[in-house]
């Protein structure tokens, strides 16, 4: 107080201009720079949160993909089994006929043959 006393121009120039009230340069400066630092840690958590996040849908969706593989080529190995079956079975059930169909012409044929020994005496 006493140096205000003894230069009381300058006291009044402090209390007429406002800049001196306001907080220093680097004051704000500092204020600015951890609030700055402050809210790029946040986006970098965020980031951080969100690439853990994308790589858990990552992992989550290659699980899936690795899963669905599998029953895709279980679905195909029942597919082609069961085709296999119908194959056999078309096989076995075509033999039956053929087997069938064969024995009917040598019955056919044998009867025929039969019946022409039969007539042939009376041709002669």
């Amino acid at each position: 107080a006493a140096s205000g006393a003894s230069s009381p121009s300058r006291s009044s120039f402090v209390s007429r201009t406002s800049c001196f009230s306001k907080p220093s340069f680097r004051e704000t400066t500092l204020a600015q720079l951890q609030h700055d630092t402050k809210q790029y840690a946040k986006q970098q958590q965020q980031q951080q949160d969100n690439m853990e996040d994308g790589d858990q849908r990552y992992q989550q969706q290659q699980k899936q993909h690795v899963e669905l593989v599998h029953e895709v080529e279980r679905l195909k190995g029942m597919v082609l089994g069961m085709m296999d079956k119908i194959d056999d079975a078309g096989n076995r059930w075509c033999d039956q006929i053929v087997n069938t169909g064969n024995k009917a012409c040598d019955h056919v044929n044998e009867n025929a043959e039969a019946m022409v020994n039969s007539w042939i005496p009376f041709h002669h």
